[in-house]
């Protein structure tokens, strides 16, 4: 397997998790209240600051991982 290959996977799934992020980013910040009132209804206890909290530190725990396990790994073999 050559190192243009590796890269050449690794922008395309760069694409396709940056596509991810923001797909949920837009649909938490246009419709956050109907996705809010939706998982209300299987949530009972669910309040909108953890709806908030949740959606939000995994949206960053997603974009950590697509940084540290595909754009620094794409980079490093840039350099090589």
């Amino acid at each position: 397997m050559s190192v243009e290959l590796v890269q050449e996977f690794l922008v395309r799934c760069l694409a396709v998790n940056m596509g991810i992020l923001l797909l949920w980013g837009g649909a938490i910040a246009i419709a956050g209240d109907s996705i809010y009132r939706l998982h209300g209804k299987f949530f009972k206890y669910l309040t909108r600051e953890k709806f908030d909290e949740s959606h939000y530190s995994g949206i960053r725990s997603y974009k950590m991982a697509t940084i540290f396990l595909i754009f620094v790994p794409m980079i490093a073999l840039s350099l090589m």
